[in-house]
């Protein structure tokens, strides 16, 4: 498993994809944005989902529209950005979609 932040669960529930994963709390991050890829055999190229955190903890959840995408192997990206002190921090990973 990658450094913290990390993905630790994207799950295709009721029209949605939950994205779950965790970051550090010194301090709490001020934005986290989620980007989910996966091939999207219909069209021919990839279906991707971008969205925010909603509620920010060491512990957080995304819900992102799920068009085009279904259970299997996928690319998540996250950003994090912080203000004290100022850090953005990316990752990518490789995720399973429940």
């Amino acid at each position: 498993m990658p450094a913290r932040p990390n993905f630790t669960e994207v799950q295709l529930i009721d029209g949605n994809l939950r994205v779950k994963g965790n970051s550090n709390d010194d301090p709490l991050p001020i934005e986290i944005r989620v980007f989910l890829e996966q091939e999207d055999p219909a069209t021919e190229g990839p279906a991707i989902a971008v969205g925010s955190v909603d509620k920010l903890t060491t512990a957080w959840q995304a819900d992102l529209s799920s068009e085009g995408f279904s259970t299997g192997p996928a690319l998540a990206s996250g950003v994090e950005i912080r203000m004290e002190p100022f850090t953005a921090i990316t990752w990518t990973q490789q995720v399973q979609i429940n």
